[in-house]
């Protein structure tokens, strides 16, 4: 198994050969072994799937910078947000999934007043507005929330 050493000059070559792109989500196979080559490093967790599945290079060099043993850039400009503001957050993103849900299910037509006993097909919901999106990023880098694609989310686990 290779070192933490030999991995971050390939992790540089593959964030450099993605930059390239202009769309970083085209670059399909380099944040494929992006994301095998973190997997072997200390740097494991729920964090890795949401960082690779937004193809965010910026989380990937802070990533890499935490590895090296380098502070991450801007970290110490970002305001910590407290713990209650991201209770609340949750709170209501679990409140609206569960309305989506429900209203999925309970389609109303004419001649049937009741739903079909189908459970619901939605699995991700746009996280509500009432919060800004750093509150929403802080929760998918906690691993708490999926980010899905298209700007919606998936509940993983609570705080």
């Amino acid at each position: 198994m290779p070192t933490t050493e030999e991995i971050l000059p390939k992790l540089d070559t593959l964030l450099t050969t993605s930059k390239g792109y202009t769309d970083p989500r085209r670059a399909q196979a380099e944040w494929k072994q992006v994301y095998n080559l973190l997997k072997g490093t200390s740097a494991k967790g729920n964090h890795l799937d949401n960082v690779v599945a937004r193809r965010d290079v910026e989380d990937v060099e802070a990533i890499i910078a935490t590895l090296r043993g380098d502070a991450p850039s801007g970290a110490s400009d970002t305001p910590a947000i407290d713990e209650d503001t991201l209770k609340a957050a949750l709170k209501m993103f679990k409140r609206r999934m569960k309305f989506a849900k429900l209203d999925d299910v309970s389609k109303l037509d004419v001649r049937n007043a009741t739903s079909k006993g189908e459970s619901s097909s939605i699995a991700a919901i746009e996280p509500p507005r009432e919060y800004p999106k750093a509150v929403w990023d802080e929760l998918i880098r906690r691993g708490v929330l999926k980010a899905m694609g298209g700007g919606t989310c998936q509940f993983v686990r609570d705080l």
